[in-house]
């Protein structure tokens, strides 16, 4: 179970590494969204360093899993009540063991997203415990703005249109990681404009002057649901080309 203890360190190298970083950042005033992005950066570095490790002490992390799947894989398949239940039970055992294998092989390849996206939980979160315990000695740190006024940069928005169209465009050639590359930028080019759509319904909440609870129920609700996440994903993009925030002030 190397894999797994690999993993705990990574995750956990991933809450420490940001932690200096994003306090100098905070002591320093520095735009409170520059410093989530350097922690984030930081926390990708430390759990990538974990993973580096692991593939110099002998199997990498992604293979250890790949073997512990394969292996799962034909025991499940050997399983027929298993299988009926998922409906694979018409298939052979090897047609049923590749077809698990592949489901779990989709999920490995999004390791990479999934690092980044913990690493701006944490770094989010970090930011919030560290400006409150450093503001007891100045209290003109400064404060991050509230989810409602987030609003993406053009300039920002443009260069993840960028990585998003060069990631596609690797998976019409013959790079044999294209899709796996495509398939993380896509998740975290989602994840982006799904935040600033969940920026705008708490605007559109604060701005009609109904409680904080409104908004959060409603991004948990569509958080929970793969048509709500698209809904929350195409809102923040129509909220950042039709500017949709500034519509509602207009009224």
């Amino acid at each position: 179970r190397r894999s797994n203890m690999y993993l705990t360190l990574a995750f956990l190298f991933g809450i420490l590494f940001p932690i200096s970083a994003i306090a100098r950042g905070i002591v320093s005033k520095t735009d409170p969204y520059r410093v989530v992005i350097t922690g984030i950066i930081y926390s990708a570095v430390g759990q990538l360093i974990v993973i580096a490790v692991s593939g110099l002490m002998g199997q990498s992390v992604g293979e250890q899993m790949q073997t512990g799947i394969e292996a799962a894989s034909k025991a499940l398949a050997a399983n027929n009540e298993i299988m009926q239940s998922m409906g694979l039970d018409k298939l052979s055992e090897a047609e049923r063991a590749l077809s698990l294998q592949k489901a779990y092989g989709s999920v490995i390849k999004m390791f990479p997203s999934s690092f980044i996206i913990w690493g701006a939980i944490i770094s989010y979160l970090e930011y919030i415990i560290l400006y409150r315990w450093l503001r007891k000695k100045d209290p003109e740190l400064r404060k991050m703005t509230p989810v409602r006024e987030f609003s993406m940069r053009r300039q920002a928005f443009l260069c993840w249109f960028g990585i998003y169209l060069l990631s596609y465009l690797l998976t019409l050639t013959d790079f044999s990681a294209g899709q796996m590359v495509y398939a993380n930028i896509d998740y975290l080019f989602r994840m982006a404009f799904a935040y600033q759509g969940i920026s705008f319904i708490f605007y559109f909440v604060y701005m009609k002057k109904w409680p904080k609870a409104v908004a959060l129920i409603a991004v948990i609700l569509l958080m929970t649901q793969n048509l709500g996440v698209m809904g929350l994903y195409l809102l923040g993009f129509f909220d950042l080309v039709f500017g949709l925030k500034g519509r509602v002030r207009g009224r």
